[in-house]
């Protein structure tokens, strides 16, 4: 693939990260300047991945029918206009909405970048190696995102950190009009309308419950309607023929693509979880700014810049081991976190902790993403990259909607210390079950396992 295409694929699934990122971030300024309660701070950072993990499915298709590139500056213009739409929000609800909007956009995004990539290599060493080249700088957009919005939020104000996402989107666009596009897929079809809007209905209702349930208990009369919300999602997706188009028959078909998503699912559920909880304890409950809340992040993103290294290893290692060695110290380094005592130290805990993490997600992150892709058809490139991505957005979306519940109990706006220690601790959980269920699961005789040869 040439070097300017490549380049812009990089910033196109780049700036959805530095986006997310650089919002969390943002969160207590949000919050001051639009007096948003806890609920409204969850929704702000859950609205865009509710979108991404109901659409990407069928956004997976849609670019394996259409066309990866076209696909691609279609949700980079959305995800633009809402960024602008984002910066000019006045209430909470308006931010909320519009951030929903940059969801969309990056539905598109995604599995269009992960689906090039993809199909522009054929042999399966090189395309391991070219999603670690991926992950390393989409891990240094995480990188920029905290500092470049730690920095904006202390100097301007929340609403500058949408800004660099449309300067991002213009350069990639860019880029992508002095290539060739990418041949339009062979499937035909109709979108899977009902399903994906019941998906969405599902993931939201579910999410909401998650969020209120440890608030005000599962005996609250006003968690009716949201329950049935999300039965009636259940059962929409299940009776609607079309949910086959979300869910192609070579993805559940696939030896290693369900073990390896759930595997990614429970790491970013860590990864997620982390994030939104230590910005907010550094800021709320030690008072730090938002630079230095930026800066407690940073040695995850640092740590992805050798995903491209592990990944080479999957020739030699397999999947699965790579798999185990990195779910293990990243739940360490949440629980390492977790078990301290209030106030947790900086640099023995809290920088140690967000570096064993990052360590962890930057082994298993390629071995993972080549595992969840490569393992099925070419016909279902788009189909399974948009699941891997759904199935990260997902992750976040649990994470954030129940993890933020539990460190903010009651009627609290503010997370607590103890709080925020169950919660790391839950998450160190999750991470450990997920990466050993998925060792267990993972063959590397199997497509997307191991590579041929080195």
């Amino acid at each position: 693939m040439p070097r300017p295409q490549l380049t812009a694929l990089i910033l196109a699934s780049a700036l959805i990260t530095l986006d997310g990122t650089a919002t969390t971030i943002a969160l207590p300024a949000i919050g001051r300047d639009l007096s948003a309660p806890m609920p409204r701070l969850q929704w702000i950072v859950n609205a865009p991945l509710l979108a991404l993990a109901a659409m990407l499915l069928p956004a997976g298709t849609i670019a394996d029918r259409f066309g990866h590139v076209r696909v691609l500056r279609t949700g980079l213009l959305i995800f633009m206009a809402a960024s602008l739409a984002c910066a000019a929000a006045w209430s909470d609800a308006a931010l909320i909405g519009a951030r929903l909007g940059q969801g969309a956009g990056g539905a598109l995004v995604l599995p269009a970048v992960l689906a090039a990539l993809r199909g522009a290599y054929d042999d399966a060493a090189e395309r391991t190696r070219v999603f670690g080249v991926w992950a390393a700088w989409t891990g240094a957009a995480s990188a920029a995102g905290p500092l470049l919005a730690g920095m904006l939020v202390d100097v301007l104000s929340w609403r500058a950190v949408f800004l660099p996402s449309i300067a991002v989107g213009l350069v990639s666009l860019i880029l992508l009009k002095r290539e060739r596009p990418v041949a339009v897929g062979d499937r035909s079809g109709p979108v899977p309308g009902i399903a994906t809007a019941a998906l969405m209905v599902l993931l939201g209702a579910f999410a909401y419950l998650l969020m209120h349930a440890s608030r005000s208990g599962l005996t609250d009369p006003s968690l009716l309607v949201p329950a049935a919300l999300a039965v009636a999602g259940g059962v929409a997706l299940i009776r609607d023929p079309r949910r086959q188009v979300l869910f192609p028959g070579e993805l559940l078909s696939a030896r290693n693509c369900l073990p390896a998503n759930a595997t990614t699912f429970a790491l970013y559920f860590g990864m997620f979880g982390l994030s939104f909880l230590l910005v907010l304890y550094v800021q709320q409950v030690l008072h730090y700014s938002a630079l230095w809340a930026a800066v407690v992040l940073l040695p995850i993103s640092i740590m992805l810049l050798f995903a491209e290294r592990f990944g080479r290893l999957t020739s030699s290692v397999g999947t699965k081991w790579l798999v185990l060695g990195g779910a293990l110290p990243a739940a360490g380094g949440l629980a390492w976190i977790g078990s301290a005592p209030h106030p947790v130290p900086f640099w023995s805990h809290i920088i140690l902790g967000t570096t064993l993490f990052g360590l962890g997600l930057s082994i298993a992150v390629s071995a993972l993403t080549h595992a969840a892709v490569a393992a099925v058809p070419e016909e279902c490139a788009g189909a399974a990259s948009g699941l891997n991505h759904a199935v990260v957005r997902a992750g976040g979306l649990i994470s954030v909607a129940l993890l933020g519940s539990i460190a903010a109990p009651g009627a609290s706006d503010v997370i607590s210390a103890e709080g925020f220690q169950r919660a790391l601790l839950l998450c160190a959980a999750v991470v450990a079950a997920g990466g050993l269920a998925g060792s267990a699961r993972l063959r590397d005789d199997e497509a997307g396992g191991v590579t041929s040869g080195p």
